[in-house]
């Protein structure tokens, strides 16, 4: 598992932030979409601490459950506010929203949302104005009780997370290969004694030992051919 790869957990699409974060034994990634596909408040009462906020504890009391406390790492968030005023200092969570410094660190893979996403970093303590990510991928700020995307982020235990769709199509993908060589080479020589139209024919000129090996020839060659449709079709699922 790698930066930028995509899995699923828990009925969300994450994309992985880093794969060796500080919390060993877990995987730093973040959802590929709005969370619930709505816009939310950073805070009602425009408080700018990510640790009192409204949307921390709307986090915590609706996803976090979903996720399950036993399948994440406790995560510490920085918030140091945009100016450098660490009065807010640090807050330890299981699940939460990006600071500007993992931002600006992870960028290369924070998907873009077709609106603006908020983020953890307070403007200034003395304000009432958070730090948001806009489309277009730069940053900006709003007041703390404006309403945007939530694109949730935590640290997944590796031990919670299946193994990857893109690596099960790989699996997938190199026992097809396997096989298919395989029927190629069975069908190269099924072709050259044309098995599935001649086999009565040829079955009337030997004997009952050639008749059993052509025979099975004809059966191994049917099994092979199920057995590739039948991984064809778990891979179409796949992708």
């Amino acid at each position: 598992m790698k930066a930028g790869d995509k899995f699923n957990f828990k009925g969300f699409e994450w994309v992985v932030l880093n794969p060796d974060p500080i919390e060993k034994g877990g995987v730093l990634a973040m959802m590929t979409s709005t969370w619930n596909g709505k816009e939310y408040p950073f805070d009602e009462n425009r408080r700018v601490n990510w640790e009192e906020s409204s949307l921390k504890k709307k986090l915590e009391e609706e996803l976090l459950p979903v996720l399950g406390k036993e399948n994440l790492l406790d995560h510490t968030v920085n918030l140091e506010a945009d100016d450098g005023d660490m009065k807010y200092g640090a807050d330890v969570c299981k699940v939460f929203v990006l600071s500007c410094w993992e931002y600006r660190r992870y960028r290369d893979y924070v998907p873009r949302l077709q609106g603006c996403m908020w983020t953890c970093t307070p403007w200034t303590t003395n304000g009432r104005s958070v730090r948001r990510v806009n489309p277009s991928g730069t940053l900006s700020f709003n007041f703390a009780d404006a309403t945007h995307g939530v694109a949730p982020a935590c640290v997944i235990k590796r031990s919670s997370i299946a193994p990857t769709d893109a690596k099960r199509i790989l699996e997938c993908e190199k026992r097809i290969q396997e096989l298919e060589d395989f029927l190629e080479e069975t069908e190269e020589m099924l072709d050259y004694v044309n098995i599935s139209k001649e086999a009565e024919e040829l079955a009337r000129m030997t004997g009952d030992y050639e008749k059993s090996v052509l025979q099975s020839y004809d059966e191994r060659a049917r099994k092979i051919r199920e057995k590739s449709r039948e991984l064809r079709g778990e891979r179409a699922w796949e992708e």
